[in-house]
């Protein structure tokens, strides 16, 4: 079931997302893993959407910044496109999700039993908010 999981995922990246602009938080954590990449850590960046130029980059705590890091982390190896991130999240959203729900379900006694295992797996499989933050 995790790889049906990890395969609605890339599916999803693939058909739907793909080639699609960012926006909004999905645009700033981009652009702060670019900035930390680069070395600059999480600073304020320009956006060019939102028609901001920084000119002098301070720290920033806008948004929670361990998946800024990730992201940062991606684009030191390379990993730097958007469409590329978008595959990694998707990805790292299948690895706990959809690998640990099934044996946790079928883990749930006698009367769960290994069917609970398989839709429970199921559901997290194609649950839109389990690590497709930036492939929308």
């Amino acid at each position: 079931m995790g790889l049906l999981g990890l395969a609605v995922r890339i599916g999803f990246v693939v058909l739907v997302a793909g080639n699609r602009p960012i926006i909004g938080d999905a645009l700033a954590y981009h652009l702060y893993g670019q900035s930390i990449g680069a070395g600059n850590g999480m600073v304020t960046v320009n956006h060019a959407i939102m028609l901001t130029e920084v000119t002098n980059p301070v720290p920033t705590a806008q948004l929670p910044p361990l998946f800024s890091y990730f992201l940062g982390m991606l684009d030191v190896i390379g990993i730097s496109s958007v469409y590329a991130q978008k595959m990694a999240v998707a990805v790292l959203g299948a690895l706990p999700r959809c690998f640990s729900v099934a044996p946790a379900a079928r883990s749930g006694g006698p009367r769960l039993g290994p069917a609970t295992g398989v839709a429970a797996a199921g559901l997290a499989a194609v649950y839109p908010f389990c690590g497709w933050s930036m492939a929308a």
